[in-house]
């Protein structure tokens, strides 16, 4: 939900989507604005062992994973922009369904246009994070 994200990035934000959808290309909003036991349960993932990974989880309102899924990290710090409501990760889409490993000419196009915003993306980080996109 975009409308819990601060402004003045929310401003920003409606301006990249809108440049997006003018240039046709097809995305969802996969996250915004985190809680900090949401946090703490992505951050606790493939650090922890799993039953407490995923007694993380459920306490934030989110599914098990499994123990396969444990040995990814999904997020790098317990401080991000998303606890702020500065943060959005967009994924694009293909057939209408989440396409986590497109190409990676449409994760730099995505981050490319985030540029003439304003919009720091994760795909130009030393460690990718390429759905990533946050407040300067």
């Amino acid at each position: 939900d975009i409308s819990l994200l601060k402004e003045p990035f929310l401003s920003k934000v409606k301006l990249f989507l809108a440049e997006l959808d003018r240039v046709g290309f097809k995305y969802a909003i996969s996250e915004t604005l985190r809680t900090p036991a949401v946090q703490a349960a992505y951050f606790a993932q493939g650090r922890k062992p799993l039953d407490e990974v995923n007694k993380l989880r459920v306490a934030a309102g989110l599914w098990k994973i499994t123990e396969a899924e444990n040995k990814n990290k999904i997020t790098w710090t317990l401080k991000s922009k998303h606890l702020e409501g500065l943060a959005i990760d967009l994924v694009p889409t293909k057939d209408g369904k989440l396409w986590w490993n497109a190409p990676d000419s449409l994760w730099k196009q995505m981050s490319d246009i985030s540029d003439k915003f304003d919009i720091e993306s994760g795909y130009t980080w030393k460690t990718k994070d390429s759905p990533h996109f946050e407040d300067l």
